[in-house]
């Protein structure tokens, strides 16, 4: 999806609904826009603790955070809107690691309230908050969005989508598995279509196509595995993103924390899952909730199990989770990596 930057006149209509027109770039890459594309407003931002979110502000999820435990979300602000409050390290304090109230000294023993010792803990100006430019703004973070109603040479007759006005329910219908926001279009006409459920759509398509590779789940504990998998990778040439592979054995992983945030966002990012395992790999363990992360992403989990009697409708020994319409089985390794994968929902 292509971004545009508006100006702050016209950011500003955007923002109340008002805007009507925009000028399109005269550079040759916009000159296949149409009737009926979306674009999203590019717009400066910046990730912030959420006690820096003045009540009633529009603030998004995206913006990052502290891993914990326990963990802090960040959420995306926009500058536009004007500053945040103030906030300072808790120096130590445990969650949610930052406070409102400034602390008697910062960490550096010099003071900050004469010069710039301290990046993080200016007593005087709180964190220092670090503002994204419009053109650093990716769509995941984008709040309006514009679907290009008509078109007079670069002038571009708008209506303007905002993020929190996306209906999820109108995807469950239609948008499941589409391939992008144009082919609905084209299916569906568009007096039937709010612009919300138009945005929606395109979001999500969105980030189908961000997912690429695949992510291995099985035992850790037997070096072979993990050996095979690299095998895959390294030698017959499979885009497998599973990282844990590389440090399998005894005290390799040095911080497990650090290991399993890892394992989210390889997961968040792969086009699937396989888990793998054999009659005595029960019961497992960490590839449970690998299975779990990956179906909390709409990612499809395709089981490899030989030699393993599953049981349905219980589908034990995996257990009930197994039934998800996420979820299938494969004969092989070769099976499962397969585009597109030769699997079956219910094991014979």
């Amino acid at each position: 999806m292509k971004g545009i930057i508006l100006t702050e006149d016209e950011l500003r209509a955007a923002l109340v609904n008002t805007l009507q027109t925009v000028t399109l770039p005269d550079a040759k890459a916009w000159d296949k826009i149409k009737v009926g594309t979306i674009l999203f407003v590019k717009e400066a931002w910046a990730g912030v603790h959420p006690l820096a979110i003045q009540q009633g502000r529009y603030s998004q999820i995206g913006g990052g955070g502290i891993p914990g435990p326990p963990p802090v979300d960040y959420r995306v602000v926009y500058r536009i809107d004007g500053p945040t409050l103030k906030v300072w390290s808790n120096q130590g304090g445990g969650w949610p690691y930052w406070s409102l109230t400034p602390p008697p000294h910062c960490y550096c023993g010099g003071d900050c309230r004469r010069q710039s010792a301290c990046s993080d803990h200016h007593l005087d100006d709180g964190k220092r908050l670090f503002w994204y430019p419009a053109r650093e703004c990716p769509e995941r973070v984008a709040r309006l969005f514009l679907r290009i109603e008509a078109l007079d040479g670069r002038i571009a007759t708008v209506s303007v989508i905002h993020r929190r006005n996306l209906s999820p329910g109108f995807a469950d219908q239609l948008a499941a598995g589409t391939a992008g926001y144009q082919q609905l279009i084209e299916r569906v006409p568009a007096s039937q279509i709010e612009p919300r459920d138009v945005a929606w759509v395109v979001l999500n398509a969105a980030k189908d196509h961000e997912r690429a590779g695949v992510y291995i789940a099985s035992r850790a504990s037997i070096p072979e595995r993990a050996a095979e998998w690299r095998r895959l990778r390294d030698v017959d040439g499979h885009h497998i993103v599973t990282s844990w592979i590389d440090e399998a054995g005894p005290g390799q992983t040095a911080n497990f924390a650090e290991l399993w945030l890892r394992i989210e966002r390889e997961i968040a990012g792969a086009e699937r899952l396989v888990l793998y395992a054999e009659a005595g790999d029960f019961p497992l363990k960490g590839a449970i909730a690998e299975a779990a992360l990956a179906i909390a992403n709409r990612i499809p989990v395709i089981i490899v199990a030989p030699g393993v009697k599953v049981e349905v409708p219980a589908y034990g020994p995996f257990g009930s989770w197994a039934a998800h319409p996420l979820v299938s089985f494969a004969d092989s390794m070769a099976a499962a990596l397969s585009t597109p994968p030769a699997a079956v929902r219910v094991p014979s």
